[in-house]
């Protein structure tokens, strides 16, 4: 199962480990925090800021990636949930969704240090992709009747991603995409 393999290859630095056993604070410095509830058993989130960044490649956006990575099992097959979070969705920016996008070799890469670690068959893991803000747009923000937290689910270049508002998200509504 990769979500325990993964946690044997990492530091301790780059795992979060959840206070109350199936909800996770996630956070933002200067952005925000989120709550994400309802964790699989043996879920593990990871800090893609504590991964760090290879030396070799130059800046820009070959190294941008999002903030968390939460690989679980659900049952069937692995799984790996790519999150980002931003203060305000919306404006027709594709940044936060791009971030995701550009995150999908650092799967691949823990993957394949599993793969050659612990000797495994089975497939690899679905990616998953979340984009959670805190607000809407700014123009939606001053109207006296907010737009409701149910998640919208969109393509963007050949990946599906769940965005949501909130400060508490349920786990199953960001892994459906």
């Amino acid at each position: 199962m990769l979500a325990r393999n993964v946690k044997e290859i990492l530091a301790d630095g780059a795992l979060i480990y959840p206070p109350t056993g199936r909800d996770v604070t996630l956070k933002e410095k200067n952005v925000m925090t989120v709550i994400v509830a309802g964790l699989p058993k043996d879920a593990t989130v990871i800090n893609l800021n504590r991964i760090g960044k290879l030396s070799g490649i130059q800046d820009g956006i070959w190294k941008r990636a999002c903030d968390y990575l939460i690989v679980f099992h659900d049952g069937a097959q692995d799984g790996a949930l790519f999150v980002e979070l931003k203060k305000t969705l919306g404006g027709g920016g594709t940044d936060g969704r791009e971030q995701l996008r550009r995150s999908l070799p650092i799967l691949s890469y823990l993957q394949t240090m599993c793969a050659l670690h612990f000797p495994t068959d089975a497939p690899p893991a679905t990616a998953r992709y979340a984009l959670i803000a805190e607000r809407g747009s700014p123009r939606l923000d001053k109207q006296p009747v907010r737009a409701s937290n149910t998640p919208q689910v969109e393509e963007y270049k050949n990946i599906r991603v769940v965005s949501v508002i909130g400060e508490r998200v349920a786990f199953d509504s960001l892994a459906r995409g």
